[in-house]
Parts: structure tokens; sequence; C-alpha cells
């Protein structure tokens, strides 16, 4: 990626670079929720907060789609049944974060949850712009 004489990068719309920078700023907000939601580290939740619709599982398959996207983007031509396979994995867990957070949303009413509802909600549907931007990114790089 090219600069301006300074720090600041050009940006150009089929730019490989930034779909990779996108793809990365995704795992580092998917890893921020995951903590957030399934309670790993010492800022566990007093309830678990995951349900049928959000496990481990889902995390880990989704880190997955972000590799093989991340490897499609560093070859000179990208596989585009690859990267369109990839890129459907990733909208399924937005839909299935959007789908949680609305679920839980009605049960942080609850007096036991009303302190935590704030952060994890904002968590969790900060993911989804950068999970767009991601999708934005590496589609751009497939038509220019």
């Amino acid at each position: 990626m090219q600069t301006l004489g300074t720090d600041i990068p050009i940006v150009r719309p089929g730019d490989r670079q930034y779909a990779l920078e996108a793809l990365a700023r995704l795992r580092q907000s998917l890893d921020d929720v995951e903590r957030e939601v399934l309670g790993i580290g010492h800022n566990n939740p007093p309830e678990p907060l995951s349900s049928e619709g959000l496990r481990r599982e889902a995390f880990n398959e989704v880190r997955q789609h972000i590799e093989a996207l991340e490897s499609e983007m560093e070859k000179p031509s990208p596989d585009q049944a690859s990267v369109a396979a990839n890129s459907e994995g990733l909208v399924q867990f937005g839909v299935k974060m959007a789908a949680w957070a609305g679920q839980r949303t009605t049960k942080f009413v609850d007096a036991a949850l009303a302190v935590l509802a704030p952060a994890i909600v904002l968590k969790v549907t900060g993911l989804l712009p950068v999970l767009l931007e991601a999708l934005e990114a590496v589609a751009r790089v497939l038509t220019h």
C-alpha cells in the first residue's frame, strides 16, 4: 500500500492489503466479542450468555472463514467460488449475531444482567460493521 509521504495510506477500493487489514480487524473484534459473550478471561458473567445459536464452535468456524479469505486475498487470482462460500459463512455468522443480540436485549432487562447489557450489546453490535467492512473490502478486490 502506498502512502502520502506520511503514515496515512492511500486506500484504493480494490486494494488487497486493505482487505487483509479489514479481515484482521474483524478477527480482533471477533475475539473481543467472544470474550464477552462466552465469558473467557477474568470478567466471567454471572451466568452463561451463550445460546443455542452462539457457541464456541460458531466463533471457531468464522475464524476458519476469515483465514480462508485471507489466503485467497494473498493469491494473484483469488478463487471466486471459495471467496463466495467463505463470505457467505461470514454473512450467516453476522445474522446469528444480530439475532442473538435481539433475543438477549429482552433478557437484559433482568436486574441481574442490567449492568452487563450495555457493554455486551455494544460489543456485539460493533462487530457487525467490522464484518460488513471486511466483506465489502474482499468483494472489491474481486471486482477490480
